[in-house]
């Protein structure tokens, strides 16, 4: 994108109202690598928001786009003030997935269960969604509640999470059960997955052309692997097989595919402790993994993350396509 003199102009010459633009994903497009001559976007919307009294923006852009461009832009300091992440928590989807039940209630004329008097809101909305959901799933080597399973699944996204649980509901339904459990989500997984991954790749294909093979060069592999691992995979299954363009350039180290991967969130950083507990990192908050050939980045591991992997077995896949043909999975 690019402001000209003749939209400053024009915006000068209008009234003195206040003017708001919104400029939805500016930089999607921009190379840490290439430099554009003048300022970037995000820094003309700055210039003219300082020159024309009254012009407001708000600019939107992926969450793996700002911490990219904000280390090659030092000026880019003087908007870091103004940053806001979107970001969903488990309690806001539990929120979420609440108003849609109550919505759905609501249009189909279906009386709600009374909050009582003294009753909290979050155990409010638990007890509601106990209705679609069971209360809690086997998550890993811990019980959770449902909709933390969700809010996993759908990468903290809204509108993946409204997918997979039309999917869970149509296979719950199917079975003759009144709720969605953990087995319908399973039954799901990889016809879910194989949607979310061409989601990944028409969001990331602009930046790498090749990145449905890279997606799916991890077939068949382990969900978890050690930094080392990673780049003898990615050298055997990727590199010895093609060179990938990555941001309009060819790319040949196994620590740029595997930054690159990081950074459209097919990976996840997972650091892991003595005893047993561990914390997942994404490329919004730790942007400077996997950037330097001589750190190695706390002995971190890297996971795929659990919305894509399942579709990369064909196993959950032949799981999903039964379910979909109504026959038996259990």
């Amino acid at each position: 994108m690019r402001l000209s003199r003749g939209s400053v102009s024009f915006m000068q010459a209008g009234s003195a109202a206040t003017t708001a633009a919104l400029i939805s994903r500016v930089a999607d497009g921009i190379s840490p690598y290439i430099t554009p001559p003048g300022p970037g976007p995000a820094n003309q919307v700055r210039y003219i928001a300082q020159d024309v009294q009254g012009a407001s923006f708000r600019v939107t852009m992926r969450s793996d786009v700002w911490p990219t461009i904000r280390r090659y832009d030092e000026s880019l300091d003087k908007l870091e003030q103004y940053v806001r992440e979107i970001e969903w928590s488990p309690d806001e989807f539990r929120t979420l997935l609440f108003k849609r039940i109550e919505a759905e209630a609501k249009k189909h004329k279906v009386q709600m269960p009374i909050k009582g008097s003294s009753e909290r809101e979050d155990r409010y909305e638990e007890r509601v969604l106990e209705l679609i959901f069971v209360p809690r799933v086997q998550w890993g080597d811990k019980e959770v509640q449902s909709y933390r399973v969700i809010h996993t699944l759908s990468y903290e996204r809204p509108r993946w999470a409204v997918q997979l649980c039309k999917l869970a509901r149509t296979n719950a339904l199917r079975n003759g059960q009144n709720r969605i459990t953990k087995a319908d989500i399973d039954d799901v997984w990889g016809d879910y997955g194989s949607r979310r991954i061409a989601d990944l790749v028409a969001e990331h294909k602009h930046q790498c052309p090749e990145v449905e093979e890279l997606i799916t060069a991890f077939r068949g592999a382990q969900r978890l692997f050690p930094r080392d691992d990673l780049f003898v995979y990615i050298k055997n299954r990727v590199l010895n097989h093609m060179n990938p363009h990555i941001d309009s350039r060819d790319v040949r180290s196994q620590i740029e595919v595997a930054r690159f991967l990081f950074r459209t969130g097919f990976i996840i950083a997972r650091s892991e402790e003595q005893n047993g507990e561990y914390e997942h990192y994404t490329f919004k908050q730790m942007p400077d993994l996997l950037s330097s050939r001589t750190d190695q980045d706390y002995n971190i591991k890297w996971e795929i993350h659990p919305c894509y992997r399942e579709a990369l077995d064909i196993k959950k896949l032949n799981r999903s396509a039964r379910a979909r043909r109504g026959v038996g999975t259990r």
